[in-house]
């Protein structure tokens, strides 16, 4: 039973988010956010445990969370010394709120717990939920190319490559210290480090 459900709700995800992506924005500008919160409430409630929500501070953690930081910094400087076109405006609010917030929690919350714990119930091996989990992260960013304008999509591609890196640590993270916690702490230090590189 916990099987058919799991499967509904990848199914759901892909289908509404990836094939009807336009159709959801049309009920909301948010509406995909609301559709992968109640994905993400329903994860935690059906299939999360308390120690996936624990963090333990440790010397790799740190290390890792300047790491990430310099490397969310040097993505936006590869990306403005190749004179690509950014998605996100750093004046805006909006911005602020989902790349240094909403983006980390939801989206480590969705791929990094929801999606993780879908594969692991199939007793996929530890090294296929990573893989899977970064690619099915790398390839949401990719989707946006359906409905951005041309000049856009260059930046997407290169978007899609440095999502997959950052899903690949992100990953690894989660293996190593069973928590997603660790995962949002490390793409939020990423996402301040862009930002910073928006800002400077």
């Amino acid at each position: 039973m916990m099987q058919v459900e799991i499967l509904t709700a990848l199914f759901s995800y892909l289908g509404l988010r990836v094939i009807y992506p336009q159709q959801l924005d049309a009920l909301h500008s948010y509406a995909s956010y609301f559709f992968e919160l109640a994905i993400v409430i329903w994860a935690i409630v059906r299939m999360s445990s308390k120690s996936e929500f624990r963090f333990n501070p440790s010397r790799r953690m740190v290390s890792l969370t300047l790491l990430l930081a310099l490397a969310g910094w040097l993505a936006h400087f590869g990306a403005t010394t190749t004179g690509l076109t950014i998605l996100f405006d750093a004046s805006s609010f909006e911005t602020r709120l989902f790349l240094l917030a909403v983006a980390p929690i939801l989206e480590e919350m969705l791929f990094r717990q929801t999606f993780w714990k879908q594969f692991e119930a199939f007793r996929i091996p530890k090294a296929g939920v990573w893989i899977l989990t970064s690619a099915f992260f790398s390839f949401a960013h990719l989707n946006a190319i359906r409905f951005a304008p041309p000049e856009l999509f260059t930046f997407i591609y290169y978007q899609t490559g440095y999502t997959l890196l950052l899903g690949l640590a992100c990953g690894w993270i989660r293996q190593k210290d069973g928590s997603v916690v660790s995962a949002i702490l490390l793409h939020a230090a990423f996402n301040i480090g862009f930002f910073l590189g928006m800002i400077g």
